[in-house]
């Protein structure tokens, strides 16, 4: 053993380190275990670095004993100087998070106090992918939400002052959830939407390679009301009305007569809508959220499951159906969807209409209103039956959802703007005057020409 100690501390030979490193055998042995926390508290960062990336090899085989020893070792190097290993430390943890007993044995440990400090380290949301202290911000972040689904981190969270150095002794999940419902909830929406455009999106215009079609996919982030909904203790917090549930159910009992109504009579934003949307989905999918749901809102599956067949935004169809699927999840949501004639396929949660069973009446998933084709918006200003004066009346309902808060000043100058562009590129005389007009604006605003409808 110390012969191997003598070799892995060598800076000069990292390629011995990691041999010895990765041919040990780890389950029952204590003495190279020892031989590998020497490696992962060694002086040089760089044998620090590999010693740690073999633990994600050790978690993701399922080596007997790590929720004990490999956990414990991931938690420690959170303290280490080199930021390049506490970003990997913190990446690991975050996926063997998904296994419960890894969890548990990181909860049991408590590093709340650390991770909060690391949270800190630069502003949140992430930016920019390259800059380390964001990513390790973004990431000790998310750890703490994953923190936020046990019972015992529910607790260490209430009891963690939100910034004990500015002198914010408020508990941390607290100001958390306050912070999701007055904006983070709406930016869930922005950032789940943007990455299903980006994958669904049609990569031939990007001038890439066609050669293939790659399969991809949208992980959901980590949701602070999902994860709460998932423990009992999460749950008291919410029936002691610290977050507004009822507020977000609210949103969903209104939703018919709004969301599919006139703009003028239209007081629900899409955005809050599918915010709503997102917060009853993650907290009824599981059972101790489900039982929150039925004494806080009416019938929710029947709200949802109607929205994914009648409203006419087929987006927002889409939208409910990934909600009604993440709601039967558990038996007594499936038995309600049943009631409802909806189909449920085994172990997944995906659910659908059950159209194919002639017995039921099962409304039409892909039935839309039918709309009166008014012509083309081109012709009619050609022949004088439309004009872009038009754009008035849509200046008129911006200026509306600025005064209902749905869009910020700032915002509803630059859509004001961006309509009037387009409104120039219809004139063959303003084409070109339109289309600069939205080049530049496309760099001072990009986020009005990728938000998704």
């Amino acid at each position: 053993t110390r012969l191997l100690l003598n070799l892995c501390t060598r800076p000069a030979r990292l390629d011995i380190t990691k041999t010895i490193v990765s041919s040990l055998h780890y389950e029952a042995t204590h003495d190279n275990r020892e031989i590998l926390q020497v490696v992962l508290t060694a002086r040089e960062s760089s044998l620090r670095r590999s010693a740690t990336q073999h633990l994600l090899h050790l978690c993701r085989a399922g080596t007997a004993g790590f929720a004990d020893w490999g956990i414990d070792s991931l938690v420690t190097q959170l303290n280490d100087i080199d930021d390049s290993v506490v970003l990997m430390a913190l990446d690991i943890l975050l996926e063997a998070s998904d296994i419960d007993d890894y969890l548990n044995a990181a909860v049991m440990r408590n590093p709340t106090q650390r991770l909060s400090q690391l949270s800190k380290k630069a502003p949140l949301p992430l930016v920019d992918p390259d800059d380390t202290n964001q990513r390790i911000a973004a990431a000790a972040h998310d750890m703490l939400l994953r923190f936020a689904g046990h019972n015992q981190g529910v607790q260490w969270l209430q009891d963690l002052p939100r910034d004990s150095q500015g002198g914010d002794l408020r508990g941390w999940i607290r100001v958390e959830i306050e912070e999701w419902d007055s904006s983070k909830n709406i930016k869930y929406v922005e950032q789940v939407e943007a990455e299903l455009v980006n994958v669904l999106r049609n990569d031939a215009w990007d001038g890439s390679d066609a050669g293939g079609v790659a399969l991809k996919h949208v992980a959901l982030p980590t949701h602070l009301y999902g994860q709460l909904g998932a423990t009992a203790n999460g749950c008291h917090l919410l029936r002691q009305s610290v977050g507004k549930l009822e507020k977000w159910a609210s949103l969903l009992d209104a939703a018919d007569t709004e969301h599919d109504s006139s703009a003028q009579g239209r007081h629900t934003s899409d955005r809050e809508l599918r915010a709503a949307l997102w917060v009853i989905g993650h907290v009824g999918a599981s059972a101790d959220g489900w039982s929150l749901l039925n004494d806080t809102a009416s019938d929710v599956m029947a709200t949802v499951a109607q929205m994914a067949t009648s409203s006419q935004v087929l987006s927002m169809r889409g939208t409910c159906l990934y909600i009604v699927g993440m709601l039967s999840t558990t038996a007594a949501a499936r038995e309600r969807l049943v009631e409802l004639n909806w189909a449920r396929a085994d172990e997944r949660s995906v659910a659908m209409p059950d159209a194919f069973n002639s017995s039921s009446k099962a409304p039409q998933l892909f039935c839309v209103q039918p709309l009166v084709y008014t012509g083309s918006w081109a012709r009619q200003c050609a022949t004088g039956a439309r004009t872009p004066a038009d754009t008035v009346v849509m200046e008129r309902e911006t200026d509306e959802c600025v005064h209902r808060g749905q869009l910020d000043n700032e915002e509803g100058e630059k859509v004001k703007a961006l309509l009037g562009h387009a409104a120039d590129m219809q004139n063959t005389v303003m084409l070109q005057e339109g289309k600069a007009g939205l080049l530049k604006l496309k760099k001072e605003a990009p986020r009005l020409f990728t938000k998704p409808i």
